[in-house]
C-alpha cells in the first residue's frame, strides 16, 4: 500500500524528510490563516508584514512537494490556497499604467532615515552626492549629522531642519541647481497629541503646485502603538484630502513604519484617493532592515501621491550605514 507521499520511506532519512515537510507545511498554513485575522490582534498585524515571505516560502514548499510526490500530495491544494491569499495584497501595489501626454520635466526626490546611531555618515553623503537628487528629506536627523551636512554637501542648501537627540529629528535640503521654487516650508504636528515633527513643503515647478509631506509615524511595537499609528494615519488622510480641495497635488513620502499592503496604508490610498508610487512588486523595494539581504527585508519607507503626479522611477538605494535604505523617486507633474 502506498502512503500519502506515494512513496514509502524506508530509511531514517525518508522519515525525517516526511516529518520536515509535514511540520513546515502545517506551520505555513497555520500562519497564513492567522494573518487573515490580523485586524483582531496587534501581534498578527506585525505578522501581516511578512505576507510576501509567506507567499515565497509557500511556493518553494509547493514546488518541493510537487517534485517529490508527482502532484499527488494532499498538501498541494492548501498550499496553493496559502500562496493565493498571501499574494492578494500585492495587487494593491499596482500603479496606473497609462503615461500622461503633457508633463513637467522630472523632479528627483530622496527620502532617507539616516539612523540616529549611524556611525558612518560619510557613506550617506557619498551616496547622495552621487545620486544628486533635487530635494532630500532626512529623518532621525541628529545635531551632529546636521552639522556635517554643509561641508559634505556643498551643492545643497538647507530649506528647513529640526535636529533632535531622539529619533524625531527632521530636515530638508534642496539642490542649488534645482529648477523649482520652494513656496513654503514649515514644521507641523499633524496628529492629535503627537510630539513628532513633520515637514510640510509647497513647491512650484513649471507653474504646477505640489504639496509635500515628509511623513514619519510610530512603530507598531505594541498594542497602544498600533492604535496610535492608526490615529496618525487618520490625521494624514484628513491632511491629504484638505490639500486636494485646494490647488495643487499631494506627495507623501517617508518612514511609514507600515508596508504597502497594511490596513493603514490601504486606507490612506482609498480614502484620500492616492496612488502608491510602486508600479509593481519587487524585492528591490524593501528598505528595512538594511543590514539584511534585501530580499529578506520589508518596504516600510514608502510614498503615495495624488492623480496629478506620475511616478517614473521608484527605487531603493544600497545599505549606506543606516538601518534603512534610501528611497529615490523620479516624478513628473501632469500639466493642466
Amino acid at each position: 500500500m502506498q502512503n500519502w507521499l506515494n512513496k514509502r520511506p524506508r530509511t531514517l532519512t525518508g522519515y525525517l524528510s516526511l516529518a520536515f515537510y509535514t511540520l513546515l507545511t502545517l506551520l505555513i498554513i497555520q500562519t497564513a490563516v492567522l494573518v487573515l485575522f490580523s485586524a483582531s490582534w496587534w501581534r498578527l498585524t506585525l505578522l501581516d508584514s511578512l505576507r510576501p515571505h509567506l507567499a515565497f516560502l509557500s511556493t518553494a514548499i509547493f514546488i518541493g512537494l510537487a517534485a517529490k510526490t508527482s502532484f499527488k500530495s494532499g498538501w498541494l491544494l492548501p498550499l496553493a490556497f496559502v500562496i493565493a491569499i498571501q499574494s492578494q495584497p500585492l495587487r494593491s501595489m499596482t500603479q496606473t499604467l497609462w503615461f500622461p501626454s503633457s508633463i513637467t520635466t522630472p523632479i528627483n526626490i530622496t527620502h532617507i532615515n539616516v539612523d540616529l546611531h549611524n556611525e558612518t555618515p560619510s557613506a550617506i553623503f557619498d551616496h547622495l552626492n552621487e545620486v544628486q537628487p533635487d530635494i532630500i528629506f532626512f529623518q532621525e536627523l541628529s545635531p551632529k549629522f546636521a552639522n556635517n551636512v554643509p561641508p559634505n554637501m556643498s551643492g545643497y542648501d538647507w530649506v528647513i531642519s529640526q535636529p533632535q537627540t531622539n529619533t524625531q529629528g527632521i530636515g530638508m535640503l534642496v539642490a542649488t541647481s534645482a529648477e523649482l521654487n520652494i513656496l513654503n516650508a514649515e514644521i507641523i504636528y499633524l496628529a492629535p497629541d503627537s510630539q513628532r515633527p513633520l515637514i510640510e513643503a509647497t513647491i512650484v515647478h513649471e507653474d504646477n503646485l505640489l504639496h509635500i509631506l515628509s511623513w514619519h509615524t510610530i512603530r507598531p511595537s505594541h498594542e497602544w502603538a498600533l492604535t496610535f499609528q492608526s490615529m496618525t494615519f487618520d490625521s494624514l488622510i484628513a491632511w491629504a484630502n484638505e490639500k486636494q480641495t485646494g490647488s495643487g497635488d499631494v506627495l507623501i513620502l517617508g518612514d511609514f513604519n507600515a508596508t504597502p499592503w497594511s490596513a493603514n496604508f490601504n486606507k490612506l490610498l482609498h480614502e484620500a484617493n492616492l496612488q502608491n508610487t510602486q508600479s509593481r512588486y519587487h524585492v528591490r523595494y524593501n528598505t528595512w532592515p538594511a543590514q539584511l539581504p534585501q530580499w529578506l527585508g520589508i518596504p516600510i519607507d514608502n510614498a503615495a501621491h495624488s492623480n496629478g503626479v506620475y511616478t517614473i522611477v521608484h527605487d531603493v538605494g544600497p545599505n549606506i550605514g543606516s538601518d534603512h535604505r534610501p528611497l529615490h523617486l523620479k516624478l513628473v507633474l501632469i500639466k493642466n
